[in-house]
């Protein structure tokens, strides 16, 4: 007559080859629940230390295997829980990050209301100023968590053209004329300059006169 086997250890020290344990329902869950906390509280874990921990708590070692098993069954949990919570963990984020800029703005306070100590007292608000570099940085991370933020370009040219324009604005049309005259002169005697040069005569040095002229000599008219 045979006897059968009780497969109830998976693995038993002392020599003995391992055999095929069936593991209650109970257990099961024992051991992923503990598994899972070691994962989070631990980090980075090995197999070893996983099986030495059910082992000492539960009083039997489970395989590699198992573990292993157990291992992705809980890797793919998380993994479906994340894809589900992401949209509202973003949006709570946001909500979060509106209500940290709506705090930076400050407030105007209000006065206090009733007698302190009486029923229905209110006590007073004192003002607050904005703070402007936390709102700028919450409102970048508002934007990263949102997808709108782009990379910022400043063209130099079109601020120097701004800035040009808001001068002759705020200039009459005398300066504005004035201006006008002062450059045409600079370009006159920048091309003297050139003519001077290319001829190898050397250093032509011109004065203005009081009307803003010269003479051909490059000295101004009496």
């Amino acid at each position: 007559m045979t006897v059968p086997i009780v497969k109830k250890a998976g693995f038993q020290r002392g020599g003995v080859a391992p055999t095929m344990v069936k593991w209650s329902a109970a257990e099961s869950h024992h051991q992923s629940e503990l598994i899972e906390d070691l994962m989070t509280r631990m980090g980075v874990f090995t197999i070893s230390k996983l099986q030495g921990a059910c082992e000492q708590k539960f009083g039997r070692r489970p395989s590699a295997s198992r573990v292993n098993k157990l291992i992705k069954a809980i890797q793919a949990r998380w993994a479906t829980e994340d894809a589900e919570n992401r949209p509202s963990i973003k949006a709570q984020s946001i909500r979060r990050v509106y209500d940290h800029i709506r705090r930076a703005r400050g407030h105007e306070g209000r006065p206090g209301q009733g007698t302190p100590g009486q029923p229905g007292y209110v006590a007073p608000v004192s003002p607050s100023a904005p703070k402007w570099s936390a709102i700028a940085r919450f409102e970048e991370l508002l934007a990263d968590f949102q997808g709108t933020r782009e990379p910022l370009r400043v063209s130099l040219e079109v601020q120097m053209t701004e800035a040009l324009m808001n001068v002759i604005a705020s200039m009459t049309p005398e300066q504005v004329h004035a201006a006008l005259e002062e450059e045409k002169e600079r370009d006159r005697l920048v091309e003297i300059g050139k003519r001077a040069l290319t001829a190898g005569s050397g250093v032509v040095v011109t004065q203005a006169n009081t009307n803003g002229h010269t003479n051909g000599n490059g000295r101004g008219s009496a």
